[in-house]
């Protein structure tokens, strides 16, 4: 099962850093134009918890590897974000992503979804295809949507399953981290200062 969760307020910290990590290339197809250090600081910092989520993969160091930024639009559609750390490419990570982010739109009542990507994103285009939306090409820039089903008591408990799921995962990753800590050797004591 997946491990994807919405990231709390105070590790927004841990987004800004996967961003961060993106190189040129990806930062352009992420944003539409390429974005130094302190402009992608600027934008995390500018994240609006009352109008945004992010939900997260965590790696096995409690790092974001991948993320979908979902940002809620006028009326009753979001628009859909996403990035995956190079490395985790291609192994499925951005599918799960989409359906976390769509499920957790339907079940807010939101009735589109939209993705605008760089024509040149094939990544962006294939994911947009697998989930099955529609797809416009404005000048060079895409714009892919789709039309959510409604809520329902198994998309509810879909989501609260996967969310809990995430958080389990969380848990024993951060278990693993606090162990390797507890087993690193401990400092020899300096001797006691005499008086």
């Amino acid at each position: 099962m997946s491990s994807i969760r919405m990231l709390m307020p105070f590790e927004l910290h841990k987004y800004r850093d996967h961003l961060l990590c993106l190189g040129a290339d990806d930062r352009r197809l992420r944003f539409g134009a390429f974005l130094d250090d302190e402009r992608i600081q600027a934008f995390v910092d500018g994240i609006d918890l009352r109008r945004t989520r992010v939900l997260a993969q965590m790696g096995t160091d409690l790092e974001v590897i991948a993320a979908v930024h979902i940002s809620i639009l006028r009326g009753s559609a979001v628009e859909l974000a996403f990035t995956v750390d190079a490395a985790y490419r291609r192994a499925g990570i951005g599918t799960a992503l989409m359906t976390r982010a769509i499920l957790w739109s339907r079940n807010r009542r939101f009735t589109r979804a939209f993705v605008n990507y760089l024509a040149e994103n094939t990544g962006m285009r294939r994911l947009a295809g697998r989930a099955g939306m529609q797809v416009v090409n404005e000048a060079g820039e895409m714009e892919a949507f789709i039309t959510l089903p409604a809520a329902s008591l198994l998309s509810y408990a879909a989501e609260a399953l996967a969310e809990s799921a995430g958080f389990v995962d969380f848990a024993a990753k951060a278990g693993v981290v606090i162990q390797e800590c507890l087993d690193a050797p401990v400092p020899r004591a300096l001797p006691a200062r005499r008086a």
